[in-house]
């Protein structure tokens, strides 16, 4: 599905290539290459990322692929309003179709619910803020919600907070950054132990994926599930940069 939007065109140096067919100009993204020993030699591995912008050729209308590598691109309207949620970033969207996918959620909800509103509030995200988190735990119980769950941007994302939504019995799902003081070390521990294993892979999302079962804190009162996930194209990106950045400065 192609979003309705353009952004510019990934700078990766020669990972990105053009196929031009009917009327479109595709843009694919190398992921990774393939050896054939037989035939002494490897076939790259590219996915369509978009398609190139007819009017401006250094646009392009991007796709999934696109959000999946390169999940940091600043989307437009994010430029214009620095309090959107950070749920945009691809790593909440993975989880959260996970789960709905997983539970049945959308099929639950219809039955349930049918055309009922049951209302909808925005709340500014970035700052992990108990008082407000606690104003919408006992507004969701005051309307006699049972069996609540959330899903929070990792604004949210703090022990006041977790300790909180235990308290009222919530359950939860929180994205949160890698290099999170409370998470880094689950991170550490999990390297190299999925990222290029094929029963981890999630192909649908071209990323790999693995839960573990810790306590969050030293004086966690539980067990809670982590879902860790890893990028290979990011990662293909991120190394590319890098060289790019070590060569431009090995020139001085």
């Amino acid at each position: 599905m192609y979003l309705d939007f353009l952004v510019i065109v990934p700078s990766v140096q020669g990972k990105i290539t053009t196929k031009e067919k009917g009327e479109a100009v595709y843009v694919n993204y190398e992921v990774g290459r393939e050896y054939y020993p037989d035939r002494k030699y490897t076939i790259p591995k590219r996915v369509t990322i978009g398609k190139l912008s007819k009017a401006d050729r250094k646009m392009m209308v991007p796709n999934q692929n696109f959000l999946t590598y390169f999940p940091e691109t600043e989307l437009p309207g994010e430029k214009f309003n620095s309090n959107r949620s950070s749920c945009l970033r691809i790593g909440a969207y993975i989880v959260i179709q996970k789960v709905f996918e997983e539970h049945k959620l959308q099929e639950l909800l219809e039955r349930q619910f049918d055309d009922k509103d049951l209302g909808n509030e925005t709340y500014l995200g970035g700052i992990a803020d108990i008082s407000q988190l606690e104003y919408m735990l006992g507004k969701a119980k005051g309307y006699g919600y049972k069996n609540i769950g959330f899903i929070l941007d990792r604004g949210y994302f703090s022990k006041g907070n977790i300790r909180k939504m235990d308290e009222y019995g919530c359950g939860f799902v929180i994205m949160e950054k890698g290099m999170a003081k409370l998470v880094n070390h689950l991170l550490l521990e999990n390297k190299g132990r999925f990222e290029e294993e094929k029963k981890y892979s999630i192909r649908k999302h071209h990323v790999y994926g693995i839960t573990v079962k810790e306590k969050l804190y030293l004086d966690d009162e539980k067990d809670r599930y982590f879902h860790i996930y890893h990028s290979t194209g990011k990662e293909h990106g991120e190394r590319e940069g890098w060289k790019k950045r070590w060569s431009v400065s090995g020139k001085h």
